[in-house]
């Protein structure tokens, strides 16, 4: 990796450095990045990632934490979902602390992905690798598909950009 964190630095006790430098390549890969600005912004959306696929994990354990409890001194494990919820609503508001987490990391992460989008459509590159759109939607004026379209549009603002 080119950046200055390392997979040490970023990865917790229960996940695997390999793991999260295989998921970097990955991405960043994806989203090509030319320079440090557009290398910075991908790093921190790739980052931002990684963090995410830890809120599933953080709830999984908040919900199995939640279906025990103690009751005549002796520990009981609840298989009702609805019980669970409403310990977890009611405890020290874990649920929605986990949930203004993923909010934060979401929106760190569209950031980081429209400004390095950004970046790359100025000096010409367009969008990040190519996704394909399978889905036929064409617009109404030519009958064409939704992903040609968007590819047409696409190509005219770069003319329009560079001249």
């Amino acid at each position: 990796m080119k950046h200055g964190l390392t997979a040490q630095h970023i990865t917790l006790f229960d996940e695997c450095a390999e793991d999260f430098e295989a998921f970097h390549a990955e991405l960043v890969a994806a989203l090509r990045p030319k320079g440090a600005i557009e290398q910075a912004l991908a790093e921190r959306a790739v980052l931002c990632a990684w963090r995410l696929r830890r809120v599933y994990r953080f709830e999984t354990g908040l919900f199995r934490k939640a279906r025990g409890t103690w009751s005549n001194g002796t520990a009981e494990t609840t298989s009702d979902v609805a019980v669970v919820f409403l310990r977890l609503a009611s405890n020290e508001d874990d649920l929605s602390k986990l949930s203004r987490y993923e909010t934060t990391l979401e929106r760190s992460m569209q950031r980081a992905l429209r400004a390095l989008e950004r970046r790359q459509m100025f000096r010409g590159e367009g969008a990040f690798a190519p996704v394909q759109d399978k889905t036929l939607v064409t617009s109404p004026e030519s009958g064409e598909s939704k992903a040609s379209y968007r590819g047409r549009k696409q190509t005219e603002r770069h003319a329009e950009i560079n001249g």
